[in-house]
């Protein structure tokens, strides 16, 4: 995950540390696409075979973290 201790909204930070977020710290907006059971499935045998191919990446807004 791309992270930093201060970004601001025009600033582009990239690190090469693997940083371990609590998910209860995350939000996920709530226009955030939809998926159907077939579709979480289908990526959860892909993550069985292939494992994570990218990065998981937050944004942060104020005080909390958005998940992008």
């Amino acid at each position: 995950m791309n992270t930093t201790n201060e970004v601001t909204s025009t600033q582009a930070v990239t690190t090469q540390e693997n940083v371990w977020i609590e998910i209860a710290r995350i939000t996920v907006l709530e226009d955030a696409r939809k998926h159907t059971p077939e579709d979480i499935d289908s990526r959860a045998v892909s993550l069985a075979i292939e494992g994570q191919l990218e990065n998981i990446l937050l944004s942060k807004e104020g005080d909390r973290l958005v998940l992008v």
